[in-house]
């Protein structure tokens, strides 16, 4: 299987300029977290092996803001995601692969609160593939 959570997270930490982590938040506040779905959908498959696939994944985005002001700061955080993948930038391509789209399936918008005013936002996005065999 193509190790596409790593460099999908490796390519987060490049374009967000907050810590990124895998499934969990490095920090409890001011801080991303990469989810991919637990499953790549396929979109076709080949009798000789290999395929199109989508692999979609969110990003989830926790601050405390103290106004709107922060809270407006927390959408640019992945407002600049949401640029980088309309500017049509992609993780590093993994041998055995071939990127075809990447593209937004929700904008950026407020996911969850907390009693204690933290806030997590969310972003999703897919990467339709082609793999190799």
């Amino acid at each position: 299987m193509i190790p596409l959570d790593e460099c999908t997270l490796a390519w987060l930490r490049g374009v967000l300029d907050v810590p990124v982590g895998y499934y969990e938040f490095p920090t409890d506040q001011g801080s991303a977290a990469l989810s991919p779905a637990p499953v790549h959908e396929a979109v076709s498959a080949y009798k000789a092996g290999g395929g199109t696939f989508g692999y979609s994944y969110e990003v989830l985005y926790r601050v405390r803001p103290k106004d709107a002001s922060e809270r407006m700061a927390a959408a640019r955080v992945l407002s600049a995601l949401c640029s980088a993948i309309e500017a049509r930038s992609f993780p590093e391509q993994p041998e055995g692969c071939v990127w075809l789209r990447h593209e937004t399936t929700q904008r950026p918008a407020l996911y969850e609160e907390y009693d204690d005013g933290r806030e997590t936002y969310r972003i999703v996005a897919r990467i339709t593939y082609i793999e190799m065999s």
